[in-house]
């Protein structure tokens, strides 16, 4: 792409910032969200962003940030996403580096930041407040459905900003092999996150409200989760290493320890009171 050719691609995406801003509007009129950006960023190098702020985009090309922010499919392993809370910091890092100078622009003090990669595409959302520590820090965790109902609501109401600016995605520097124990953003690997889990062995799975005193065995948890995750009887049976007629009788069991006489009662159950979300958790790590 010609440096003429680029600088039109910046144009194009600079000029949808009205309409970014006009799609955060809940988000600004009543969590006080000051600052939203989009990035999708594909394994060609290509990437493209939408923001609200025209004056922060202008400097995030002037600047070239674009070569070195973490959001970019290189930066991050297939299957990371997590949440990151970013407070201005004085590491001398490209990113802290970039955020923090150009948070006045902005108009934040910090951002909430999700991202997530597929294996054909990398995508982030960055939300900015104003306000010290503590309260956007509140803000942020105990409104993060809200934030991630935005992400429908983005996906669907702004179709035609995501086509404008996917046809304005632009090439960026290949850095070559990236260390990853420079994006803090993804935690612990995997082996460490593994040592962590053998070091906390569960003994059993308790509930909660009504089922506070009912326990399920690491067995009974892990044929329910898979039941609840839509898995066939068969399915399940393979996945836990049991036989068919073993899994049933152990979802039996969950059934009398909760007072259900059917599969879908204990399934519409389970949604009903969260069971189905803490066994989400369970993992394969988990002994």
């Amino acid at each position: 792409m010609s440096e003429e050719s680029f600088l039109e691609q910046q144009q194009k995406l600079i000029g949808l910032c009205s309409d970014a801003d006009k799609l955060a509007f809940a988000l600004k009129q009543y969590l006080g969200v000051t600052f939203f950006r989009y990035v999708k960023s594909y394994p060609t190098n290509e990437k493209y962003i939408i923001c609200n702020n025209e004056g922060w985009l202008k400097a995030y090309f002037a600047e070239k940030f674009y070569n070195n922010e973490l959001a970019d499919y290189r930066k991050h392993p297939i299957g990371s996403k997590g949440v990151h809370i970013h407070h201005p910091c004085t590491r001398d890092h490209p990113a802290c580096n970039f955020w923090r100078a150009n948070s006045e622009i902005g108009d934040y003090t910090c951002f909430i930041y999700f991202f997530v990669k597929y294996k054909d595409y990398f995508e982030s959302y960055n939300f900015g407040l104003k306000g010290d520590a503590h309260q956007t820090n509140d803000y942020f965790f105990n409104n993060q459905h809200l934030y991630k109902h935005f992400f429908l609501y983005f996906k669907s109401r702004g179709k035609d900003l995501l086509q404008q600016a996917e046809e304005a995605k632009f090439k960026v520097d290949d850095t070559g092999e990236y260390n990853l124990q420079d994006n803090w953003l993804l935690g612990i690997n995997e082996s460490m996150t593994k040592i962590v889990m053998q070091e906390m062995p569960l003994l059993e799975v308790y509930l909660d409200d009504e089922f506070v005193n009912v326990p399920l065995s690491l067995k009974e948890a892990r044929s329910l989760k898979y039941f609840l995750e839509g898995y066939s009887m068969q399915e399940s049976a393979e996945k836990l290493d049991i036989s068919d007629s073993v899994h049933i009788e152990t979802l039996t069991s969950v059934m009398e320890k909760l007072h259900v006489k059917s599969y879908n009662d204990l399934r519409s159950l389970c949604y009903q009171k969260d069971i189905a979300l803490k066994l989400s958790f369970l993992n394969k790590d988990i002994r």
